[in-house]
């Protein structure tokens, strides 16, 4: 595990991004869910330095890291927090109905997946804000899979 830090700067595929993440609280469950554990949350920032361009959103540690007082992000935890978020585009790419965003993730409640579905619109649109297209979601989270399958998340960080 790396040396605990606020920012990292990472290189993937061809795109190169300034991540910096703080702990701004905790909250009792984990949005859109009542699971009744603590978690801390980070406020994550990205910036694309092929353009300028930046977003931000939210990420939730683990209750076990709860547990241990965790409230700074490792360089690799903010590559995940990113993955996190292309995943969350990802979800609206592949089922752009919410008919069937709900069937695949298997929610019965039309409330909650109506915000759930927002959300990862929302995420979509801060991803293309960052100047990322469609394709380009895909490449990059196929890469940071790759990388974390092989357990080397930390080659995609250059500084």
């Amino acid at each position: 595990m790396g040396e605990r830090v606020k920012e990292a700067k990472v290189r993937i595929k061809d795109k190169t991004f300034l991540i910096k993440g703080r702990c701004v609280g905790s909250v009792k469950s984990f949005p859109y869910q009542e699971d009744g554990y603590p978690h801390f949350k980070f406020r994550i920032v990205v910036k694309n330095l092929e353009n300028g361009r930046w977003t931000w959103f939210y990420f939730y540690g683990s209750y076990a890291e709860f547990e241990k007082g965790k409230t700074e992000l490792t360089k690799e935890d903010l590559v995940i927090a990113f993955k996190c978020f292309l995943e969350d585009c990802l979800a609206v790419l592949d089922y752009p109905d919410v008919d069937d965003f709900a069937n695949a993730f298997g929610y019965d409640k039309p409330s909650i997946v109506l915000k759930v579905y927002k959300a990862c619109e929302r995420a979509l649109r801060k991803a293309k804000k960052l100047g990322l297209e469609e394709d380009e979601i895909y490449d990059l989270i196929n890469e940071i899979i790759e990388k974390e399958n092989e357990d080397r998340i930390y080659d995609l960080v250059i500084a």
